[in-house]
């Protein structure tokens, strides 16, 4: 997987040309990698930052394990991902067919559950994900090999990891439901796993909320809802809140779904949370 092996190689340039200074990483779907620019957040910072979103149908372990397995003692975790897959009935976990797929392309595929956190997929477990896909599963594995994503490409990729696509949705509707109010079994699970990891690596660890396109009529009634349960994740981690509770009503700052952000949504939402992350860095 290509952006993978690059973003690596950022990293460790990263790290060799500052040795000793932490990093700054963000995980999530792929409403993580259209939105956090780290080049701003670096600029308000003082650190490197890297960017390392990937598709939400992977699943919440396996998206936090790959960044834990970048991470080191010192270093800085914001999770920002989707509070659908955090709250209500939403599953948060791994693994999934999608984490199956890029564990195998990685040449890893023990990693497709977490193997971060002691989660390791063995081969009935393989089977069974694959099944009745296995011919999707080869077909979306060697895709990877040959680095044909399915629907962006390597063009699409930007500094350290963020992603942006020219294709825009004319007709793109906006969110109207609530958000879950409250964090739900899994998502509960997932930040538990989070936090009892991070403190024996000795990582920092917090959490963000993207954005998601919102009507006007709905917007009151989402950030109600967003503010619930972000007191139930803050209960478990710190939350770096960027005024926005999830909900941006302008259509103009999204792509292709009213999860993506285009160029212009990117540098808002990241000149919005870069001062909230330094505050949460210079912290005692």
């Amino acid at each position: 997987m290509e952006v993978v092996e690059r973003r690596d190689k950022e990293i460790e340039s990263a790290r060799s040309e500052s040795p000793g200074a932490p990093v700054i990483f963000f995980t999530g779907g792929s409403s993580c990698a259209f939105s956090i620019d780290p080049s701003i957040i670096e600029a308000e910072c003082g650190l490197s930052a890297f960017n390392l979103g990937l598709p939400y149908a992977a699943g919440g372990e396996f998206l936090v394990d790959q960044a834990f397995r970048r991470a080191r003692p010192g270093d800085y975790l914001i999770v920002a991902l989707e509070p659908d897959s955090l709250g209500g009935d939403g599953d948060a976990g791994s693994p999934s067919p999608l984490s199956v797929s890029l564990s195998l392309a990685m040449g890893d595929p023990a990693s497709a559950g977490g193997g971060e956190f002691g989660r390791h997929v063995g081969a009935f477990e393989h089977l069974n994900l694959t099944r009745p896909g296995a011919k999707f599963l080869a077909t979306f594995t060697g895709r990877m090999v040959l680095r044909k994503p399915y629907r962006y490409s390597m063009d699409d990729w930007r500094y350290r990891g963020r992603l942006e696509t020219g294709v825009r949705d004319a007709e793109l509707e906006p969110i109207t439901g609530d958000y879950p109010e409250r964090l739900g079994s899994g998502g509960v699970r997932l930040l538990e796993l989070v936090v009892e990891h991070a403190s024996k690596k000795g990582v920092h660890v917090a959490y963000s909320m993207p954005w998601q396109f919102t009507s006007e009529a709905a917007l009151q009634r989402r950030r109600m809802c967003a503010r619930m349960l972000l007191e139930d994740i803050e209960r478990l981690v710190p939350v770096l809140e960027d005024g926005f509770l999830g909900c941006n009503p302008d259509p103009t700052v999204y792509s292709d779904t009213n999860l993506h952000l285009n160029s212009t949504g990117s540098v808002r939402r990241s000149r919005a949370i870069a001062p909230v992350v330094a505050k949460w860095i210079g912290e005692p």
